[in-house]
């Protein structure tokens, strides 16, 4: 794409402003300026009545969203303003009680919806070129998608859920990982022993110890009292014989202090193995969440690749323009850190860009331009078929026509 989109005026139809009247419109008393077509720059002093020259283009061709609050000069009980284009006469009245707008074609035909055939020739008729250089890097961003008609809403939502996504994937895998690092394998085998089975061995042997201690303590008492019971001698003869028989029956004495310490050992080896399945589980899900952080760090980058390549398919007005996710940058460069002459150049570009139809840009902040700076803008003007109105305080050589108390004192 060429930088600008130069063209001979003989070859095509253009729209500017080839004549202005103004009469008790704001400050001015009576203004008349014929630029033939050609940039304007309006000088003077402060509280003159130079706003009040673009006030009134602005509000003649914008209509009712441009119209100031109290448009007729002070004193005065009616204003006028009279816009020629090419092909166009536009003638605007206000009184207190609101205004009338009339447009008429060239051969004096009087036109009907006469601010709905404005509103398509002028656009955005207010742009301001300069005032898009100081615009906030994410305005100037929003202007240029705007004008290429590129919608970055959905790309972007989905890019803001995916990075909030990866932010909330990546805290919970560091939570993980934090708690992975607390759990250490253990020397266990992999499955645990059956403590359940253990105790009742031991709870059994237990039972077995306690007969045997009862058994033998009343062997004991039927032993003591035999001497001293003679005649029951036959009697507690049998039971010794019974009681005899039972101890036969019972199993062989067990070692409980063993199977204490085997049911200790049991229980012990069981905690590793909780501790060992804890930390698999821990190690399971740190491997799982770094494949989601990685899913999302790839639908993050998916999105930044699309969005990349909506951007690359859109055409902007200035070769090597771009729209990045944090503003604009030109040639590679962002745009607030370029020189003030590549300012000028892209401002003006993006502002005939957004004015197709009537060629006409409003430069209200003229005196921050210093004279080179001038001269740049108002040559890519002349290049670019497009007219400029500048306000610029003073009346410098550059300064083709001067207003002093709402008059045209000098014209160049």
């Amino acid at each position: 794409m060429p930088e600008t989109n130069p063209h001979n005026e003989s070859e095509r139809h253009v729209n500017k402003i080839i004549g202005l009247k103004v009469s008790n419109f704001k400050r001015l008393r009576a203004v008349e300026i014929r630029p033939n077509g050609k940039s304007v720059v309006i000088g003077g002093r402060n509280a003159q009545g130079k706003t009040s020259v673009l006030d009134a283009l602005e509000a003649a061709l914008a209509g009712g969203r441009a119209a100031p609050v109290d448009p007729v000069r002070h004193g005065e009980t009616k204003a006028r303003i009279v816009v020629e284009l090419d092909g166009l006469t536009v003638t605007r009245r206000f009184t207190p009680k609101g205004s009338q707008l009339e447009v008429r074609g060239s051969e004096g035909e009087k036109l009907s919806s006469p601010q709905s055939v404005l509103d398509r020739l002028t656009g955005s008729l207010t742009f301001d070129p300069l005032a898009f250089s100081r615009q906030p890097s994410k305005d100037q961003a929003e202007t240029l998608r705007a004008l290429a008609g590129l919608d970055l809403t959905p790309i972007d939502e989905a890019l803001e859920d995916a990075v909030g996504n990866r932010r909330v994937q990546k805290q919970a895998l560091a939570q993980a990982k934090a708690s992975a690092a607390t759990h250490k394998l253990e020397d266990a085998p992999e499955a645990p022993i059956d403590v359940g089975s253990l105790l009742t061995v031991f709870q059994d042997a237990v039972k077995v110890e306690d007969d045997r201690r009862e058994a033998t303590r009343r062997l004991s008492e039927d032993e003591d009292r035999l001497s001293d019971l003679r005649d029951e001698a036959a009697e507690l003869q049998k039971r010794i014989r019974a009681r005899e028989e039972v101890l036969r029956g019972l199993p062989s004495p067990l070692d409980l202090d063993a199977l204490k310490a085997e049911v200790d050992a049991a229980e012990e080896t069981n905690r590793r193995v909780r501790l060992n399945d804890e930390a698999r589980k821990a190690r399971e899900a740190v491997s799982k969440l770094e494949d989601v952080v990685e899913a999302a760090e790839d639908k993050v980058a998916e999105l930044r690749s699309e969005r990349q390549e909506a951007i690359a398919a859109a055409e902007f007005p200035v070769e090597g323009l771009a729209v990045t996710e944090d503003g604009v940058t030109y040639n590679g460069v962002i745009f607030e850190q370029a020189s003030m002459a590549e300012k000028i150049r892209v401002s003006t570009a993006v502002g005939l860009a957004m004015n197709p139809e009537l060629r006409v840009l409003l430069v209200r902040d003229g005196s921050l331009l210093d004279d080179e700076a001038l001269a740049e803008i108002l040559t890519a003007a002349d290049r670019d078929g497009l007219q400029l109105w500048v306000e610029r305080v003073g009346n410098g050589e550059a300064v083709g026509v001067v207003i002093e108390d709402g008059e045209v004192a000098d014209a160049v």
